[in-house]
């Protein structure tokens, strides 16, 4: 029965499609007809409702030469909306898309460049085609070039060129890069600490909802950087951050609540908050919740957590010696063998600080 409909189903969509194709007098307005029906297809959450009917229809628009059709075939390769992900056939139509002059598929064709999807990592082939959309005004790809030239991944780093993108960005009101702009004024990279302006930005993001803005305001007040010591208004923000997930909310907000600063002290909630962070990478908060299986605070004394968590951190940087050390005596050498093996995978998941 299924089958039958599925093929009931393909025959209606090529009739329909047969049909708009001998409707039109020109293959330009047919393409555009074709993209029209494909963009009819999609949901409140961007998927397509007939995935195989939308991508028929893109593909027959984009083989005719539609731009539009390339770009919306490359993003939808790419997220996995008409079918399942694939990344090469994403860069093929941004590729297309980018060289006939449309800056989403500009913008696209660099961050397969820049992470190496679907094409070969190119750093600076990325910063090209970040370049061209950039200059059509993209502010997202302002933001990506703000981002490789302030990292120097692969690239020389330049704290100028990341003012200049970042800036252009934040003045079309991208959060993110209103966060990044703050956090080099704040810290004068490449240019003069303007502690106000810094803090007016991330304010502005903090606000918009962008959780390394509400993180940076909030450790800001917490250690009074530039601004007095305000605890009420760093447990707010970083409170919103960390229910976001941001890993070094969840660590600066887990030792607030350690130590009692501004609010009483919980150790429960301390240690979930340094392990929702351990469990993202966060290097210090590994420490943190190594610390606290040793000396029980928040969490049960549990010798091997202790050590398991000492052995991760020791493999993603460097472990508190003095915890994991002293844990190790307590372990037996089945129970250290079962502790190494259970780290080594944790450390493999956690791998890199976020």
């Amino acid at each position: 029965m299924m089958r039958r409909l599925l093929a009931l189903g393909l025959l209606i969509s090529s009739s329909v499609l047969a049909q708009e194709e001998s409707s039109q007098d020109t293959v330009g307005a047919t393409s555009e007809r074709l993209v029209e029906l494909a963009q009819a297809q999609r949901d409140d959450n961007g998927d397509y409702r007939d995935s195989a009917f939308a991508h028929a229809c893109l593909n027959r628009a984009a083989l005719a030469g539609n731009v539009q059709a390339a770009t919306r075939l490359a993003f939808a390769f790419y997220g996995g909306t008409v079918g399942p992900k694939n990344h090469a056939q994403a860069a093929r139509w941004a590729r297309s898309s980018a060289m006939a002059g449309d800056a989403e598929g500009q913008e696209l064709y660099a961050q397969l460049f820049e992470y190496g999807e679907g094409v070969a990592k190119d750093i600076p082939q990325a910063i090209r085609w970040y370049l061209k959309a950039a200059g059509q005004g993209s502010a997202h790809s302002q933001f990506c070039l703000g981002a490789l030239y302030h990292n120097g991944d692969e690239t020389p780093q330049d704290y100028p060129k990341a003012l200049h993108w970042f800036g252009l960005a934040a003045d079309q009101g991208n959060n993110d890069a209103k966060a990044a702009l703050a956090d080099m004024l704040q810290k004068g990279k490449g240019c003069i600490l303007d502690i106000p302006r810094a803090m007016s930005l991330y304010l502005e993001a903090a606000e918009a909802g962008q959780s390394r803005a509400q993180a940076s305001l909030g450790l800001a007040y917490l250690e009074g950087k530039g601004i007095p010591v305000d605890y009420p208004q760093a447990l707010e923000w970083l409170g919103k951050a960390a229910a976001q997930g941001y890993a070094r909310a969840q660590y600066n907000l887990g030792t607030m609540l350690e130590k009692g600063e501004g609010t009483d002290i919980d150790l429960k909630e301390a240690a979930s908050l340094f392990e929702q962070a351990a469990r993202q990478g966060l290097l210090a908060a590994q420490n943190a919740l190594c610390q606290a299986y040793a000396e029980g605070r928040g969490v049960p004394k549990d010798p091997y957590l202790s050590y398991v968590w000492g052995m991760v951190a020791k493999a993603n940087g460097q472990g508190s010696d003095p915890y994991w050390a002293s844990q190790e005596k307590k372990l037996t050498a089945k129970q250290k063998s079962k502790a190494l093996k259970y780290a080594r995978e944790l450390a493999k998941e956690t791998a890199g600080d976020p």
